[in-house]
């Protein structure tokens, strides 16, 4: 086994490159490492082909990278996205709309609600300790609620939030 000099980089050097790439690319979050394999391991294929230099190989690999990473970066834009997606790491964005049962009284516009097993905090019209309320919004991990069956969405004075519809 040769290991790659200044003087000669074999097309199975660029192979083993693409390959750890890609299995980096699985390891680590995000699409970005993909790129870098797939210009590797073209540049594997040339030169298989082509008697090309190690300073020649090495610039084509940053030139196939960039030409690789804006491709591929044109490919992600064109997918579809869909609502789940959008709502992935906004995990508490899924709560807008449920009704929830409030722990404790909403007084000043602040409170507390059950949602599932936790209890979070709520901003709101005042309301007692019991009553069901709406939510109609997120806005960090505080949930923006109105009373449940209320026609009118609460103004931001009183639901305390620029979030608040």
């Amino acid at each position: 086994m040769d290991w790659p000099t200044l003087s000669h980089v074999a097309p199975w050097h660029w192979w083993a490159l693409a390959a750890v790439l890609l299995i980096l690319e699985v390891l680590v979050p995000g699409v970005f490492l993909v790129w870098l394999g797939i210009a590797a391991a073209v540049l594997g294929l040339l030169v298989a082909l082509l008697p090309l230099g190690v300073p020649l190989q090495l610039l084509l690999f940053g030139a196939l990278s960039v030409v690789s990473i804006l491709v591929g970066r044109r490919v992600l834009a064109r997918l579809p996205h869909s609502a789940e997606a959008d709502q992935l790491n906004r995990g508490a964005a899924r709560l807008i709309g449920r009704t929830v049962v409030l722990t404790e009284p909403i007084r000043h516009g602040q409170g507390r609600a059950r949602v599932g097993d936790g209890v979070w905090p709520v901003q709101g019209a005042d309301a007692p300790a019991g009553s069901t309320v709406r939510i109609v919004a997120v806005q960090g991990t505080t949930l923006l609620v109105r009373p449940d069956g209320a026609a009118e969405a609460l103004s931001p004075d009183r639901a305390g939030g620029s979030e608040f519809r």
